[in-house]
């Protein structure tokens, strides 16, 4: 049985969430929102739900055998997993909160953010196949698998 299409939507829910708040300036806006607490919780939790994701994503992957559709998807998450975890890391021991840690943390959620949507995407064609949207004929493109 293949449970990693039904856990792997919440390492991707909480971690583009993260992104999002990362990214976007929203303390500007309503400032009286936890924004530090929300985005922390949400980068801890989608950061410690990624493990789960990726086992049954490696045990899914044996049913499919080794195609360069599914060895794409699996570079493309690990290297996403592993941006994410760098943050994650990044902001639990690093306790000075300055300009250049910011910077550091907003560059690097861009590029989870990014390696997210082509992390989807490389799923989505394993599934669907890659007529069906645009984003995912787009990345299959990209990575050379049509």
């Amino acid at each position: 049985m293949n449970i990693h299409p039904a856990i792997v939507h919440f390492p991707i829910a909480f971690l583009m969430i993260y992104a999002v708040l990362e990214i976007v300036p929203f303390s500007r806006f309503l400032s009286r929102v936890p924004w530090h607490v929300i985005k922390l919780f949400l980068l801890y939790t989608g950061t410690i739900s990624l493990f789960p994701a990726i086992v049954a994503g490696f045990i899914a992957a044996s049913s499919y055998g080794e195609t360069p559709a599914v060895n794409a998807h699996k570079q493309v998450a690990l290297i996403t997993s592993f941006i994410f975890v760098i943050i994650a890391a990044f902001t639990f021991f690093s306790k000075v909160d300055n300009g250049q840690k910011r910077v550091i943390v907003k560059t690097l959620a861009v590029l989870g953010f990014l390696g997210m949507l082509f992390t989807g995407a490389l799923g989505a064609n394993l599934v669907y196949g890659s007529d069906g949207d645009f984003m995912v004929s787009f990345v299959v493109k990209l990575f050379g698998l049509q």
